[in-house]
């Protein structure tokens, strides 16, 4: 929503479960009748696990969803946006991280300075008990940067 309000010229579709789906027409109704009335932003039903997103978007954006869903269900979720997207489309991909523990010469993601440890810590204890959490309850979990990348070439 702020993105449409500072960049008038985008169309914004939202593609989410029916529920979810709902209750944002209502905020949206709420918080920025304009862009519903203007036709800036479209509500779209969708389950990423069957359906495929909506082709030829310029930017595909999902938060919060990968790390909901095992390697399986994450690879279909990809092939679903891959398979709608341009060759110009950009995916942005917004997602907790998790740092490893040890350092990799491969590894890309930043170092925290010494003498921080290279999963920076104390102050990841929070991202790692919900990894924990999130493998207990749901069989799955939060991805380190080279993870998600991976998943992204179809390799879990």
């Amino acid at each position: 929503m702020e993105l449409l309000k500072r960049k008038p010229h985008f169309k914004v579709i939202l593609q989410d479960q029916v529920g979810v789906i709902e209750q944002a027409k209502k905020y949206w109704a709420k918080e920025y009748p304009q862009a519903i009335e203007e036709k800036k932003v479209e509500f779209v039903p969708f389950n990423f696990l069957a359906n495929q997103a909506v082709k030829g978007c310029d930017v595909y954006y999902i938060k919060s969803v990968l790390h909901d869903w095992p390697d399986a269900q994450c690879l279909v979720i990809l092939q679903n946006i891959r398979n709608a997207m341009k060759p110009e489309s950009r995916l942005i991909i917004h997602e907790v991280s998790i740092h490893t523990a040890a350092y990799f010469a491969q590894c890309e993601a930043e170092h925290p300075p010494e003498p921080l440890l290279p999963d920076w810590g104390a102050p990841a204890a929070k991202t790692y008990k919900f990894d924990f959490v999130m493998m207990a309850l749901l069989g799955t979990r939060a991805r380190t940067l080279e993870e998600v990348v991976a998943l992204w070439y179809g390799q879990p």
